[in-house]
């Protein structure tokens, strides 16, 4: 059982907090004053803290910092709860030294469960925000290079390499505490691109994450935990088992119209349920689109592309994937939620033909024709595309934002008028291919230079 401290000068607030984790087997310290909470934890060990930002006298802020300041208490874990729950706030919560934020109004059942996986991480000493300790029987110092099957990421066994990236490199791995497996991703931090410190690095991060694990949506990959491990942090996510639409399309050129429709869809429910919450994607292609065996497709990588992009906001360069990247983030215009449609619809495009809706032999030819080059209508390829479907896919791949469609909402319910027949089974297990779509390289997210001129690229 763990003594959790809880400091809210709002007492309704506090009698709820107090109810739920005790109802859940643990031990509170409740506190309205500040100062008699510092006084309380000199005399109890706690395990992990709630305290609320806005209160008169000492702000949450200010008391973090005093418990920090505190050896009986420095490292303690930290949930933030604030009525203030915009990007922003949640950012310089985060920034500030607490390991989560929830915003109020709350739902008291997942308050306990954030408070039990910072509990948790404590324990097995991977809280997100402090570097893996050498000497700790958990958790292995291990660089980019020495990550190995039976080594370990955090709390988390490495099982087998699943691919590399260009951040990263994704494994399966192994929870031994809550017995489950997890696919392990880790983010590259030393980029040259980027001026932000390691630690602002992992915050930002960590605030990504924590922006991905609110959602519970059926086609999203869920977010289990991040952690920061020199010279890489990673992220702990659900481990889909079945492979990547980029594996599945090097097998099969091309995607029935029936298959196609049944995959687009469950893309826009999961681009639906992030727009709802002002979350773009920013990377959305084949090698981000999960098959799952069970039959669902999950969208992995929510908030990666995002958090990547931010590194290098001002320095005249984006991020993304040539051929399934919007003109107007290639173009430095910023990135929208109508630039994940457009994504969505070169994947489509991809589905159907069997080949790239921006064909080029070189990086620049494919940047060069989504910038200025027309699209060929999927129905001349294939004719035994519906008409309706060859409207929407083309209507998502405007060049003007303006002309897409609206939402990804209205993409979901054109798409279901689609629908024929059953959600098909995606094979469980496809080797990786060497190879390249007919008329354009495999291309992988990108670092382009925003100019006037000719935009030129570089793997990171």
């Amino acid at each position: 059982m763990a003594t959790i401290l809880v400091v809210d000068d709002d007492p309704t607030i506090l009698v709820v907090i107090e109810a739920a984790l005790k109802a859940a087997g643990h031990g509170v310290l409740a506190f309205e004053d500040s100062d008699q909470a510092l006084e309380a934890v000199t005399k109890t060990r706690v395990s992990a803290a709630v305290l609320d930002i806005m209160m008169p006298g000492r702000s949450g802020y200010e008391l973090l910092n005093q418990l920090q300041r505190e050896p009986r208490t420095r490292g303690l874990p930290v949930l933030f709860l604030s009525s203030l729950d915009s990007p922003p706030e949640r950012i310089r919560g985060l920034r500030e030294g607490a390991d989560d934020y929830l915003g109020k109004p709350f739902d008291p059942e997942e308050l306990v469960l954030r408070v039990e996986r910072l509990v948790e991480r404590a324990e097995a000493g991977s809280t997100a925000l402090l570097p893996a300790q050498e000497d700790s029987p958990v958790l292995r110092k291990a660089g980019e290079e020495e990550i190995k099957p039976g080594s370990y990421l955090g709390r988390y066994e490495v099982v087998e390499l699943l691919g590399e990236g260009s951040m990263g490199t994704v494994f399966r791995g192994w929870d031994p505490k809550l017995q489950r497996p997890v696919a392990l991703k880790t983010v590259k931090l030393d980029l040259d691109q980027s001026s932000m410190s390691r630690a602002d690095l992992v915050s930002r991060l960590l605030h990504e994450a924590v922006m991905g694990a609110r959602f519970s949506q059926p086609n999203i990959v869920a977010i289990f935990d991040v952690g920061d491990v020199p010279p890489s942090a990673f992220i702990a996510m659900e481990y889909v088992e079945g492979p990547s639409l980029e594996v599945y399309l090097q097998h099969r050129l091309r995607m029935p119209t029936d298959e196609t429709v049944h995959l687009a869809v469950q893309v826009a429910r999961a681009l639906a349920a992030a727009h709802d919450s002002e979350l773009v994607h920013h990377d959305i292609k084949p090698g981000n689109v999960m098959l799952g065996a069970d039959g669902f497709v999950k969208v992995t990588d929510f908030g990666l592309a995002n958090w990547i992009s931010e590194l290098v906001e001002n320095s005249g360069r984006v991020f993304g994937t040539p051929g399934f990247l919007a003109p107007e983030a290639l173009r430095g215009d910023g990135y929208k939620q109508s630039s994940d449609l457009f994504s969505l619809g070169a994947v489509m495009y991809r589905c159907l033909t069997g080949k790239s809706a921006f064909p080029g032999k070189t990086i620049a030819g494919i940047v060069a024709r989504t910038l200025g080059g027309g699209v060929v209508p999927v129905r001349e390829l294939q004719q035994d595309v519906p008409a309706d479907l060859d409207a929407l896919v083309l209507e998502l791949l405007q060049r003007d934002p303006e002309d897409r469609p609206k939402s990804a909402h209205d993409v979901v319910e054109r798409l279901e008028s689609l629908i024929q027949g059953p959600p098909p089974r995606w094979p469980s297990q496809l080797e990786v291919v060497e190879g390249e779509v007919e008329d354009s390289p495999l291309v992988h997210s990108q670092f382009f230079e925003v100019t006037t001129g000719p935009i030129s690229s570089g793997s990171s």
